[in-house]
């Protein structure tokens, strides 16, 4: 489950992330920081989405990953700011 009611350093507003644009011309996203279980990614265009830890297994998630890589995550991201 992610945590909507994280507010720092999110904006007031969540806001769902341009997929398409957020990995195209192979668009990195960065690391930003571990909150509750969750490291928090930011794409190219400054969009905060969350990669849950429980998720990752035995995976090794860089400081900056190619956007498209994290591409299953911003869906679930954007699936839950809609609801």
């Amino acid at each position: 489950m992610i945590d909507t009611t994280y507010t720092w350093p999110l904006p007031t507003k969540a806001v769902a992330i341009d997929i398409k644009r957020a990995v195209s011309e192979n668009r990195v996203a960065y690391y930003s920081h571990y909150h509750n279980g969750s490291l928090w990614y930011k794409t190219a265009f400054d969009e905060l989405f969350p990669v849950p830890v429980s998720e990752i297994g035995n995976a090794t998630f860089d400081v900056q990953e190619r956007a498209i890589l994290l591409m299953r995550y911003m869906r679930k991201w954007n699936e839950t700011i809609k609801s």
